[in-house]
């Protein structure tokens, strides 16, 4: 569902990255019983939206990957 060196343009230049499409995104938390409904976080996308009024459908893989290690670091302080 990662889609590889997606071609995003913005005012100034374009861009090669690697995208997720936010349905896809629940969809897949939901398969994995992590949430029960499809329902989206309307804070969540903000936050990790490409671009909240051009690409507001998609996830910047880069920058979700970089959220997810930050929440596995602070649970792995608060083990010890």
């Amino acid at each position: 569902m990662i889609k590889m060196n997606v071609d995003v343009q913005n005012e100034k230049k374009s861009y090669k990255i690697d995208t997720l499409q936010v349905k896809d995104f629940y969809l897949k938390i939901k398969i994995a019983n992590i949430r029960k409904t499809l329902q989206e976080n309307e804070s969540l996308n903000k936050e990790l939206c490409l671009d909240p009024v051009r690409h507001p459908q998609l996830f910047n893989m880069k920058t979700f990957v970089r959220a997810l290690e930050d929440i596995a670091e602070v649970e792995q302080e608060k083990m010890f």
